[in-house]
């Protein structure tokens, strides 16, 4: 492979995460359902949209590419909206154990 079939495979690549294939998704499938969770169901453009909204809100927070985020939460439709929008913004989602508590949760958090 020369060098000009390397650049070009890095950058589809680059446009290959799961944040772009939800947009992908949401362009060929937009009121399909893409999430169902508690009785809400979120079609492919909703979680799209909402994916891009939650971004825009980390970002406004101040944190910048490559962040980290604490997502300390139980499986629900909001922890992949955060898990999404993590992506979307380019910040590093890290799980945390919902059932650590106290001195445990501090550690894992300093």
């Amino acid at each position: 492979m020369d060098t000009q079939e390397l650049d070009q495979t890095i950058r589809r690549a680059c446009r290959n995460t799961i944040g772009d294939a939800v947009g992908r998704s949401a362009a060929r499938n937009q009121e399909k359902d893409a999430l169902i969770f508690g009785g809400r169901h979120w079609s492919y453009a909703e979680l799209d949209a909402g994916a891009n909204r939650v971004a825009n809100a980390l970002l406004a927070r101040g944190l910048e590419k490559g962040d980290r985020v604490a997502a300390y939460g139980m499986n629900s439709d909001g922890y992949v909206l955060l898990w999404l929008g993590c992506l979307r913004a380019g910040l590093v989602h890290v799980p945390v154990n919902f059932h650590l508590a106290g001195d445990e949760l501090l550690y894992i958090l300093n």
